[in-house]
């Protein structure tokens, strides 16, 4: 909406990277829980939304969301890359922490 940032701010983590990305075939991908979520919907297809939580500091201004003034709900997308592996990747759970294992086929 604000046709790009005027500056960038490089935000620092809190604690540890155990919650970096989830890719979730349901939602999306997720980034730090709900830092960075894009639900991939038929519906809204570019459509993002972000609310900075505790692992990651808030902006100079203090807002909690990755997104530019007046983009506080959310925004859309310009473009989106998918990359993906040819490996398939396990996951499980351990406490709270998703550990991953790629499987040789």
């Amino acid at each position: 909406k604000s046709g790009g940032a005027k500056s960038v701010e490089k935000l620092p983590t809190r604690g540890g990277g155990g919650m970096a990305v989830d890719d979730d075939a349901s939602r999306g991908p997720v980034i730090g829980v709900e830092s960075l979520v894009i639900p991939l919907a038929e519906r809204a297809p570019k459509a993002a939304k972000s609310r900075l939580g505790s692992y990651f500091e808030r902006r100079n201004d203090g807002t909690r969301t990755l997104f530019s003034e007046g983009e506080e709900k959310g925004t859309e997308l310009k473009s989106f890359r998918v990359y993906t592996a040819s490996a398939r990747e396990e996951k499980t759970l351990d406490g709270i922490i998703w550990k991953t294992r790629v499987v040789e086929e």
